[in-house]
This record gives structure tokens, sequence and C-alpha cells, in this order.
């Protein structure tokens, strides 16, 4: 395998369109009603074998309101601990805490080549406001690349060898259900090949594009030829 994803698996249920939410007590029609595979694991994996590699997802499956919390923390530095002593890149990709608990993600900083938390994640785990102080605050406690994705505003990242805003490729786009995911597939996917940060991260942000552009947390079919041709990355 090339890259192994540990974390949730879920099932995304997409109702669509929602304009907004119904009144209470009342109900509202929908068009569509879809059901997809999802959670930051299998769709991180999928991305990567739409774009070529051998991806394999290590997760639970079962009634599990708090998204693995057993994971969090301590197990997951060893973890990423052990697989760093074995010579693999390890990365971390957050998901929203509506606990706050973000003291949870400290101890799995200083054993990580890349997170890519999003710049909502990242400011609650800092405190920091400003997408330069966000990611120093996390490259000061250990991390070597940080990506923050920003949605359509694309992302900043933080590097030795670089630092700056990468804007997203402008689409059409239809649902924004994982995109943070093919996100990080696309820079895992550049990191591996021997790319460049920025190069890297780049095709992350075609990715992230390419995968707004269907229902559900994926590529849409598309393979790397189009993520780069999306990217003017060929």
């Amino acid at each position: 395998m090339d890259v192994v994803c540990l974390g949730i698996l879920v099932a995304d249920v997409i109702a669509r369109p929602v304009d907004g939410r119904p009144a209470p007590g009342s109900l509202t029609l929908v068009d569509e009603i879809s059901v997809h595979g999802g959670g930051c694991a299998l769709n991180t994996a999928s991305a990567l074998v739409s774009m070529g590699l051998e991806a394999a997802v290590v997760g639970k499956l079962g009634a599990d309101p708090l998204v693995l919390e057993r994971l969090d923390g301590e197990p997951l530095a060893r973890i990423a601990a052990e697989a760093r002593s074995r010579g693999i890149l390890t990365s971390l990709d957050t998901v929203w805490d509506p606990s706050g608990r973000w003291s949870r993600v400290e101890p799995c900083l200083p054993e990580l080549d890349l997170a890519f938390p999003s710049l909502a994640e990242g400011r609650a785990i800092s405190g920091e406001e400003d997408p330069p102080r966000v990611a120093a605050w996390f490259r000061g406690r250990g991390v070597r690349e940080v990506a923050l994705t920003m949605g359509d505003g694309g992302c900043f990242a933080a590097g030795d060898t670089f630092e700056g805003y990468v804007a997203a490729p402008v689409v059409d786009a239809v649902d924004g259900t994982g995109a943070g995911d093919a996100f990080a597939a696309g820079v895992l996917y550049g990191k591996l090949a021997g790319w460049t940060f920025e190069r890297s991260v780049r095709l992350g942000s075609a990715a992230g594009a390419a995968a707004a552009t269907t229902v559900g947390a994926t590529l849409g079919g598309r393979g790397l030829a189009d993520v780069l041709a999306l990217g003017g990355l060929e």
C-alpha cells in the first residue's frame, strides 16, 4: 500500500436542494436523497485511489457518536511516532469538535510531517486568528508543513520551502462534502511523488475543487490527469 488512512467511516446521507431549515413543526420537500460512503479516512483513501495510488482504510463501523474518541491524543501520537520510526510520512486532518476539547490534538503535533486543519479548526486549536499565525503555532509545536483549508478561498500553506496563500480553481460547486479530504489526498499524492510542497498544495487545491463539482465525497470519476488539468499543473 502507498497510503494507510486511519479514522472514521460513516454513511453520508445527502438531501438536496436545501435552501434553509424548515420552520419548527413543518416539513420541506427535497428533490433528491442519496447515500454515499463518507468519513475522513474513507474519503481521503477514495481520492487517492482515483488518482492512481494504492490506499487502505483502518477504522471502525458502528455506533460511535464520539468519532473514535479513544484514538485521540496519546494513542494517535504513539501510532504516528511508530510510523515515523519506520520512515513513513505522517499526516493529520482534523474534524470539528463541538465539545471544544482541542487540546487532545497537541500530543500528535511533534510526530506529524503534515497537518490539514480547516482555518476554523486551526483557529480553535491554536487560539490564533490570522492564518500565518495559526500555521506558525502548529509549526512551532513540531508539524513540518501545514495547510489551512478555506473552502473556495483556497488555503494558506506554510513549510520550510514555501509559505503563502494558494487560490482554489474556480468551479461550479455542487456539494462541498469531502472537499477537504480530497485536498489532503492531493497534497499526499504530491509529497509521495517527490514534488515540492507548493506544487503538492496546488494539486490538493485542485482535488478539493474537483470534489466540490459532484455530489458525495468523491472526485466524481476524475483521475489524476483531470485534476492536474484543473489545477493548471500538466
